[in-house]
């Protein structure tokens, strides 16, 4: 058998892999050394990955005051339901639902999973 020989084109994939790797590897340490860092200073219950939903929850209502009202009305569960939402009318009109007609987690999965469903086309 013979081997096939590297050729420069090949190393680059392979170190760029690494790289990527390798800054993959950086940001998880990044994230669990905030998480132990807020942990110490508030308490329990800040995991890396809440803590990522809490910066997700920042991005999706960059309104201050729109997250202030929402945080008193809202439970942290909804909310989860609400950032996943592409569009900020949408993410607007549940939360709405959510607080006028108190709608709870599965009833706003109802309503994006018919959304997304094709129709049949006659």
């Amino acid at each position: 058998m013979t081997e096939k020989p590297v050729t420069s084109s090949d190393q680059p994939v392979s170190s760029s892999r690494n790289l990527l790797g390798d800054i993959k590897h950086m940001i998880e340490q990044a994230r669990a050394s905030v998480a132990t860092t807020v942990n110490a200073a508030c308490g329990c219950g800040f995991s890396d990955k809440s803590l990522r939903h809490m910066v997700r929850l920042a991005e999706a209502f960059g309104d201050k005051k729109i997250l202030s009202t929402l945080v008193r009305q809202l439970s942290w569960s909804r909310f989860l339901a609400i950032i996943c939402l592409p569009d900020l009318l949408q993410r607007g009109s549940y939360a709405e639902m959510y607080r006028t007609e108190r709608w709870n987690v599965r009833m706003l999965r109802q309503k994006n999973t018919k959304k997304r469903k094709p129709k049949a086309q006659e």
